[in-house]
């Protein structure tokens, strides 16, 4: 699953091939957020399984690798369906939660990308008052590190500006290389 405003920065196919989705049938990667400890949400889960959705860290969806000819795949998937109710919107942060969390509740094995995710962008200046830097773009890891895809998901409402203004957005410069 790929979003539409996400590129790959290089051919992914490889990802098929890594032994972590080969074992599991699903790869998953890293976002910058926690669950709240205190979430009703929570009371899903007990024991190691609430101590695991506290501590990891939220599941950025804007890809994620499956194998949906697996059985663990397909109760997940059913799972994720399930958790896509209004009900539970409430208390997790959108329809990304929901295969993280489907994935815990069917039990299913799943490989998480261990790097952290890049925040991509400008430095404010160019487009407002002072230093700093404004994020507007995730870059995603491979396994080995590498940068692999850039998920714009900080630009959404970027249709609201007025025409032409979007040029300020985009990033044209570098601080350092990225590998």
């Amino acid at each position: 699953l790929l979003d539409g405003d996400n590129l790959p920065v290089r051919d992914p196919s490889f990802l098929f091939h890594e032994p972590g989705f080969r074992a599991t049938g699903a790869l998953f990667w890293p976002d910058y957020w926690k669950i709240h400890p205190e979430n009703p949400f929570l009371g899903l889960f007990d024991g190691e399984q609430r101590q695991e959705a506290v501590d990891r860290w939220e599941q950025e969806s804007g890809q994620i690798l499956i194998d949906r000819s697996r059985q663990s795949v397909q109760v997940a998937i059913q799972a994720v369906l399930l958790l896509n109710a209004a009900f539970f919107m409430r208390y997790i942060n959108g329809d990304k939660d929901t295969f993280r969390f489907g994935w815990m509740l069917a039990n299913s094995p799943v490989t998480w990308i261990e790097h952290w995710p890049i925040p991509v962008g400008t430095r404010k200046e160019r487009h407002a008052q002072g230093p700093g830097f404004c994020s507007h773009t995730m870059g995603q890891r491979d396994p080995s590190g590498r940068l692999q895809f850039l998920h714009h998901n900080a630009l959404k409402d970027i249709t609201t500006l007025p025409l032409g203004e979007a040029w300020k957005y985009r990033s044209e410069e570098h601080t350092s290389e990225l590998q």
